[in-house]
């Protein structure tokens, strides 16, 4: 080590993460790493110094090798420090390769490669959460064109350097905003690397596909929360989460980790360890670190990568294991296995071999030769070098448009008759009449009863009891519900009702609408749908889990908070004083004040021509959910 050795910031950690840092300290240490460690605290019982100290030396230096530090799960509490070092230094890249070890750890994939490139910063992951109401909490996933350009670019570029093929996995099919688009700059993207062979598959076929045939998968590109839970599964089907090395890369930093927890229950002392000495395996960590050598670069550091990844082969070769390779987790000894080491043994039959290596003695390696020459994170000329550091899709000149407004409302009062009665009485709109619930019931059954027709008899349906008919007879209705009829929307205790329990069930659901919080819903929309007629808008009222409420709703806890759509319908865009049109809805708002309906804000409704394809696009969702007048429309 020299005065200008690179400073690495050390996080010892949680748990068993001061023992497996110490060991691979020593390790790189015994390599001649070109290295000057500065260890810092964070994790559990890290004071807000401790944090800042460690955040204020990581910006400065750059580097970071962390070991595992421990975040609680509450409903309250620190948020994740990982988290908030990913998003806080910009660390855009979570790199992980999972390789087979066949054959000192028994897989089923012995040929397995995979390499996932996943999304760091943004999406669900990003941990944004709010309460909006008393029944309401709200996680937003936010995605940025630039992340997703930055992270689908960095794994084609890793894919071309290395030669391998790429998928990209999302949610496309009902995410059609943030996952559609992250599909669509793929795609664009693949156009400029006519040499990497490129696919596309939806998250959750993907996963499985991933799960029952891994050797199909070189390199996956996907966002945040979908990488956490897919790199753990490719990492798992190796045999041991307890090999695996994890890189965060950004353009100004790096941290490098194990991918494992801190393992509480192997501590000396512990429910997995009842004996004095820790028997944590260090591999993982170690892992992270020659990634780190790599990304760090320079003669020494490249030279004690390649020392380090021989002498760690050879002794996993010669059956000199720690306990989670040398037993499985229903106990099975693992044959290969010829000597039971604890964490300071294991690191110093490595520190041996690497003695050997320095004094040009053989340390074979057969078994493994595949993992000797691993070249992920070239320094100066590598992939990571070749990314560019601008922000493709910020143009000033996008072309936007106002197409609407939503209103975001919501109840804070409480079920009460006498509360009920006197909103009736200041609305002076009768409630029934509101809820027009001849109409909606009437409508319940006949869906109902076709339904169980369809079922009992495996025939269609081609006439309604004259109960019914009375009230809606034409073959235009009948053969409305008639094709709306969808068998798949129900179990096996569908198919034992009779007409009369269908009967009762909507007397139920008569007597459940005859809420509050459905008044309100109904006068609301009949107001503001009022004032969108006169300003030549329309209206859809959306509760908050997505679905329609207006003019039908099916359930009043659906409504514990709205958003109340309104489009602008005018080729003019919109109509010609917006303000008039807020103005208007804000006295909505103080007219039903006394049933405990408050506003919670505006938010503008815009298009914008698309920077990927340069069509117009809406910049808002429209896959909602549609209330039971659709069957009528």
């Amino acid at each position: 080590m020299n005065e200008n050795s690179k400073t690495v910031v050390v996080i010892p950690g949680d748990g068993i993460g001061p023992a497996i840092t110490e060991s691979v300290k020593s390790i790189l240490k015994a390599a001649d790493a070109d290295l000057k460690f500065l260890d810092r605290k964070l994790g559990k019982d890290a004071s807000s110094q401790d944090i800042e100290e460690a955040m204020t030396d990581f910006e400065r230096y750059g580097v970071m090798l962390k070991g595992p530090t421990e975040t609680p799960i509450a409903t309250e509490g620190k948020k994740s420090f990982n988290v908030t070092s990913r998003k806080g230094h910009g660390l855009f890249i979570n790199f992980r390769r999972s390789q087979s070890f066949e054959p000192i750890i028994k897989t089923h994939f012995p040929a397995q490669d995979i390499t996932v490139f996943r999304e760091n910063e943004e999406g669900l992951y990003a941990a944004i959460e709010h309460q909006l109401t008393t029944d309401t909490i709200q996680a937003i996933s936010l995605k940025s064109l630039t992340g997703m350009h930055k992270i689908i670019r960095s794994a084609f570029e890793y894919a071309n350097d290395h030669q391998k093929k790429i998928c990209c996995m999302h949610k496309g099919n009902i995410l059609k905003k943030t996952e559609g688009t992250f599909l669509e700059i793929f795609n664009q993207m693949a156009l400029q690397y006519p040499t990497v062979t490129t696919s596309s598959q939806i998250i959750d076929d993907g996963m499985a596909k991933v799960a029952t045939n891994p050797t199909a998968y070189q390199v996956i590109v996907t966002e945040n929360l979908f990488g956490d839970i897919l790199s753990d599964i490719t990492t798992a089907l190796t045999g041991s989460l307890g090999l695996g090395g994890s890189s965060n890369i950004g353009y100004h930093g790096a941290m490098f980790e194990a991918i494992h927890g801190t393992g509480p229950s192997i501590l000396p002392g512990g429910r997995d360890n009842q004996g004095t000495e820790h028997i944590a395996n260090p591999s993982g960590l170690l892992q992270a670190a020659l990634l780190m050598l790599e990304h760090i670069g320079g003669d020494k550091n490249l030279k004690a990568k390649d020392m380090i990844q021989r002498a760690w082969l050879s002794t996993l070769e010669e059956g000199l294991h720690t306990r989670d390779l040398a037993f499985s987790m229903n106990g099975e000894s693992n044959p290969t296995t010829k000597k039971v080491l604890n964490t300071n043994q294991f690191t110093e039959e490595v520190i041996t071999r690497i003695k050997l290596i320095k004094n040009n003695q053989p340390v074979p390696v057969e078994k493994f030769k595949r993992l000797l020459d691993v070249s992920e994170l070239k320094a100066g000329d590598g992939w990571i070098a070749k990314l560019s550091r601008t922000r493709p899709y910020l143009n000033p000149k996008v072309e936007e448009k106002t197409l609407g407004m939503d209103i975001f409302v919501k109840w804070t009062g409480k079920e009460d008759p006498e509360v009920l009665q006197a909103f009736q009485e200041a609305s002076g709109i009768n409630v029934n009449e509101v809820f027009n619930l001849d109409y909606f019931c009437t409508l319940q059954e006949m869906y109902d009863y076709a339904l169980w027709f369809k079922a009992v008899t495996d025939q269609v349906l081609t006439h309604y009891p004259q109960y019914l008919n009375k009230t809606f007879s034409t073959p235009e209705v009948l053969a409305k519900v008639i094709q709306s009829s969808d068998l798949t929307k129900f179990n096996s205790e569908f198919l034992k009702r009779t007409w009369k329990d269908i009967q009762q069930s909507v007397s139920l659901i008569a007597d459940h609408h005859k809420s509050l919080i459905v008044a309100i819903c109904r006068v609301l929309g009949k107001k503001i749908d009022a004032i969108c007629q006169k300003h030549q808008c329309s209206l859809e009222m959306i509760s908050n889990r997505g679905q329609s409420v207006y003019p039908f709703i099916m359930n009043p806890d659906l409504v514990d908070q709205m958003r109340c759509r309104v489009i602008f319908n005018r080729k003019d865009n919109g109509i010609n004083d917006e303000a008039m049109l807020r103005s208007s809805l804000l006295r909505v708002m103080e007219d039903i004040e006394l049933a405990g309906v408050k506003r919670i804000k505006f938010e503008g409704l815009h298009s914008y021509k698309n920077l990927i394809t340069g069509k117009i696009t809406m910049g808002y969702g429209e896959s909602y959910g549609q209330g039971m007048g659709t069957f009528l429309s």
